[in-house]
């Protein structure tokens, strides 16, 4: 048959007035012919093998700046804030250009000029420094992990690098500042930091309305648990 064009997988020959298919080495799913090379070129690649314009050939990697793009099974550039990637996204960053940081979460990686101040920090490993995620715990952070919080999320209280949802022996929650703050020196336990917050007694001392005392009231007696009644 006679055709004005070449059916897909078929170049047009114009010294033999041919349809001729595309050879297979080249792992084509539709060519063209070059006739100062006389040798026929991809214009798209079969499945699992990916295009690259530039050099209008089909191979099974692309270049460092460029993800594979199955869609239409080309070689396609990485967004311009990412330097490489795995998808077309600023979102889809691998790794960063320059001085940029790149932080990976849930919804992709980013490539950012600093750190978000809340949930991360900045952390070199292996000569990479990439923005890492302070512990679930912590809000903002300067270090990775638990004992490296410089604030809590909500619900925890600041003690000794630590978030806390129990403050320590000695300690109450405020909930202004959400630090474990100490009790007055007579306390063991206490609700607040002045003497009369008191919950439980330093050694020695006796508990009487919220007060730590070195005797109880005339009239009472400390019990087993040495609180005057």
């Amino acid at each position: 048959m006679c055709w004005p064009l070449c059916p897909k997988g078929f170049y047009p020959d114009t010294t033999l007035g041919l349809c001729t298919l595309c050879p297979s080495n080249l792992y084509c799913s539709s060519c063209a012919y070059d006739s100062a090379s006389t040798s026929p070129y991809c214009t798209a690649c079969m499945y699992g093998y990916f295009y690259n314009s530039t050099d209008k050939i089909c191979g099974t990697s692309c270049l460092s700046t460029q993800y594979k793009n199955t869609w239409n099974n080309s070689c396609s550039s990485c967004d311009p804030s990412c330097n490489t990637c795995n998808g077309p996204t600023s979102y889809s960053c691998l790794s960063c250009p320059g001085t940029s940081l790149l932080l990976t979460n849930s919804t992709g990686g980013y490539c950012l000029s600093a750190c978000p101040t809340v949930g991360y920090i900045q952390n070199t490993q292996n000569g990479t420094t990439t923005c890492q995620p302070c512990d679930t715990t912590c809000n903002s952070c300067n270090g990775v992990g638990a004992d490296k919080c410089y604030n809590c999320s909500v619900g925890y209280y600041l003690s000794g690098g630590y978030c806390r949802y129990v403050c320590p022996n000695g300690t109450y929650p405020n909930s202004t500042t959400n630090k474990c703050l100490a009790c007055d020196s007579s306390c063991s336990y206490c609700f607040g930091g002045s003497n009369s917050s008191c919950t439980s007694c330093a050694p020695n001392l006796y508990l009487y309305n919220f007060t730590c005392t070195s005797s109880c009231p005339n009239g009472m007696a400390p019990n087993q648990w040495n609180v005057c009644f």
